[in-house]
C-alpha cells in the first residue's frame, strides 16, 4: 500500500502516521477497496487490487 509519496508501506506504518488503530486502519482500507471495486476507474488501480487480494487471502486464515 502506499501514501502520496509512492512508496509501499504496512497497515502498521500507515495507522502510525494517522494516529489510529490498526484495526481502523485496515477497516477504512476495505470500505475504500469496497467502493473501488464498484467504480469504473478500478482497472487503472493494479496495487488496490493487488492490496485487495492480500487482505482477503489474510482474513481466511
Amino acid at each position: 500500500m502506499s501514501l502520496q509519496d509512492d512508496f509501499e508501506h504496512t497497515i502498521k506504518e500507515i495507522s502510525k502516521e494517522l494516529g489510529i488503530s490498526q484495526e481502523k486502519c485496515r477497516q477504512v482500507l476495505l470500505m475504500a477497496i469496497k467502493k473501488l471495486k464498484k467504480s469504473r476507474h478500478l482497472n487503472e488501480w493494479t496495487d488496490i487490487k493487488d492490496t485487495a487480494k492480500e487482505i482477503h487471502n489474510a482474513n481466511n486464515l
